[in-house]
């Protein structure tokens, strides 16, 4: 019996200044003021921060990575299939972004499955002209509605949603279509799991 445990670990990846690193706080622009919110801080901009080809190399040999690709500059493409294809030759890994341009990109990867994120509402109407090649969609739970989902598992195979660490709204989602979700509190979801 297969172990209980994530089917997927998503990093957020930014390209900045020609590192592709892993973080999930932002910068103000070209400047590396590192600022994150839920809760509001500021991040120490002078720590280490991980970069992709050390999560890649990290990986452990049953883990699948989902890399959630930041920001609008397109240059981030070639240096992530670099760092996938020499760290993680052969392996699925899942690519994310709601920078929709370059997804077609990855689709030509035999490695990469490839999900389109909607994160506003005023992407919701265009997603559909774009994901009938998709592997799957990846949409703010708040924006989920039952109709949505169904709409969208038509269209694709794999409808994830984030953030939600509530078991009762995991089952809410779950009984809408959706099969994946993003949560901060792996233990309780484990838990939730184990309990069916």
């Amino acid at each position: 019996m297969r172990a209980i445990g994530p089917d997927l670990i998503e990093a957020d990846v930014h390209y900045f200044h020609g590192r592709l690193e892993v973080r999930h706080a932002k910068t103000l622009g070209p400047l590396r003021v590192l600022w994150d919110r839920n809760p509001w801080r500021l991040v120490n901009p002078f720590a280490h921060q991980l970069t992709l080809e050390e999560l890649l190399g990290a990986a452990a040999p049953d883990e699948e990575l989902m890399l959630d690709l930041k920001g609008i500059d397109n240059s981030i493409v070639e240096p992530v299939i670099q760092a996938v294809e020499t760290h993680l030759p052969g392996r699925p890994v899942t690519v994310c972004s709601q920078n929709w341009q370059i997804l077609p990109r990855f689709a030509e990867r035999p490695w990469a499955r490839v999900i389109y994120s909607v994160g506003r509402r005023s992407h919701i109407r265009a997603i559909f002209s774009r994901i009938d090649h998709a592997d799957g969609v990846a949409i703010d739970h708040t924006l989920l509605r039952p109709s949505l989902a169904q709409a969208l598992r038509e269209h694709v195979p794999l409808l994830i949603t984030w953030t939600v660490d509530d078991p009762l709204r995991w089952a809410e989602l779950a009984s809408w279509g959706v099969n994946g979700v993003i949560t901060d509190d792996a233990g309780a979801l484990k838990q939730a799991l184990g309990s069916r």
